[in-house]
């Protein structure tokens, strides 16, 4: 699953809070990418 590759490339010692984070920003960027759109 990515969101367990993601935890461990950030460090477990990081909240919650940042790995949630880092998943919607990732998740945003490839559908942008999908979509071709640019911002």
């Amino acid at each position: 699953v990515q969101f367990s590759l993601d935890s461990r490339q950030i460090g477990l010692d990081h909240p919650p809070l940042v790995v949630a984070k880092v998943g919607i920003n990732r998740f945003f960027s490839r559908a942008l990418k999908r979509d071709g759109a640019t911002l």
